[in-house]
């Protein structure tokens, strides 16, 4: 009976300090970014036209297998991007990729586009233009995370959308590199709150980004070891009283 009792105070013991892990940070969650560029699985089905930087793709593209679970991003029209209509996207590469060439990680992710594969992209530069925008949703929440906006130039300016879905997303305001926001390489990288879904939203006439990356938190291996023990030691314990 003593020992059964050591047994179960031993899994709970393992079960808290994997859990003090988790909260405290002894063994903390560490960020993955995504690179949607690097991604060209999702892109297999894009068409490239002429000396276009990038390719043409559908009104959808699904990235699986990423840290944050299976990613669906969405072209989306002029205006918010909750009442905005379904438009296509582009996919530029970073390095070179059916027929289009290599981008790099400040040129490359995704863009919006007025038309379809088949077709030479509507921007010169492949990527989110006008008043348009490229929505992006996890099947995992993206907590403590950032977003990457690449080919942000100074003086273009972008409006970062997050929320639950498409459709009730939130506006967390408008960042201009070089005024409130600074881009190192052209690359902007805004924290937020915790979300499952984000549009990245042009607001310049004559300029154009891309949705470059997300990021997700993973725990660490070694927070994961303590909960297992713990939960294998539970385990045990229930064998051995029966």
């Amino acid at each position: 009976m003593r020992g059964g009792t050591f047994m179960l105070r031993k899994a709970l013991f393992s079960i808290a300090v994997g859990v003090a892990a988790l909260v405290l940070g002894a063994s903390p969650s560490k960020a993955v970014e995504i690179d949607l560029g690097g991604i060209t699985a999702a892109a297999v089905g894009c068409t490239h036209s002429g000396t276009d930087p990038g390719s043409v793709c559908g009104s959808t593209l699904t990235f699986t297998g990423t840290a944050a679970g299976t990613l669906t991003a969405t072209g989306l029209q002029g205006g918010n991007p909750n009442t905005a209509g379904t438009a296509f996207l582009t996919f530029k590469a970073i390095d070179a990729f059916n027929g289009a060439p290599a981008n790099g990680l400040s040129e490359s992710g995704l863009g919006q586009n007025g038309t379809g594969p088949g077709t030479a992209c509507t921007d010169a530069d492949c990527e989110i233009a006008g008043t348009t925008s490229v929505a992006i949703s996890s099947s995992v929440l993206l907590s403590s995370t950032d977003v990457r906006v690449g080919s942000a130039q100074i003086g273009e300016s972008f409006t970062l959308w997050t929320g639950s879905a498409i459709g009730s997303l939130v506006s967390l305001g408008t960042f201009t590199p070089g005024t409130n926001i600074t881009c190192p390489a052209d690359i902007c990288t805004i924290n937020f709150a915790p979300a499952t879904a984000l549009a990245i939203q042009n607001a310049t006439a004559n300029g154009d980004i891309l949705l470059t990356s997300v990021s997700t938190t993973v725990p660490e291996p070694a927070t994961l070891v303590l909960l297992g023990a713990g939960l294998v030691g539970l385990g045990a314990m229930r064998r051995r009283r029966r």
